[in-house]
């Protein structure tokens, strides 16, 4: 007789079996040998299946040659910039020392030194101006490129 239940969500507890009681072979974890060598002696292999095996194996080598030598360029690409890098720092460097030095020059002299500020080039082409938007117009006003001719 099952056991009247007031909460049908309530299940009743069961106890578990010890591991003890189980049999021995459904505890082991060992792997049980099992003869693969004969079935596979049985089983015919495709030849298409041979075939995509042997050109994975060298697309595999491939790649494997292509990996070693882009490795081989990343080092040299390193050293090149680390090259680059070490130039340009001492450049740096330099136009900082001759700026200190002009300065120091002008101070001495009773002047001073004013740096010399950014160039800025705008390079614009103009196909003609009949048929130009009126915004474009109005900038180009703006930047007095309408009287270049």
């Amino acid at each position: 007789a099952k056991p009247l239940l007031l909460n049908p969500r309530i299940q009743p507890r069961h106890r578990r079996r010890r591991l003890s009681s189980y049999p021995r072979r459904l505890l082991s974890h060992e792997a049980q040998p099992v003869e693969m060598a004969s079935e596979a002696a049985k089983v015919a292999v495709p030849e298409k299946v041979i075939l995509k095996r042997r050109r994975e194996e060298v697309w595999a080598a491939e790649k494997k040659q292509k990996v070693a030598a882009e490795k081989i360029k990343a080092a040299e690409n390193t050293k090149v910039i680390y090259a680059r890098a070490e130039q340009y720092a001492g450049e740096y460097e330099a136009q900082d020392k001759e700026l200190v030095q002009l300065k120091r020059e002008a101070r001495m002299k009773g002047g001073f030194y004013v740096s010399p500020e950014a160039k800025l080039l705008f390079v614009v082409r103009i196909r003609g101006i009949n048929a130009m938007h009126p915004k474009t117009k109005k900038i180009l006003q703006l930047l007095r490129l309408r009287q270049v001719g």
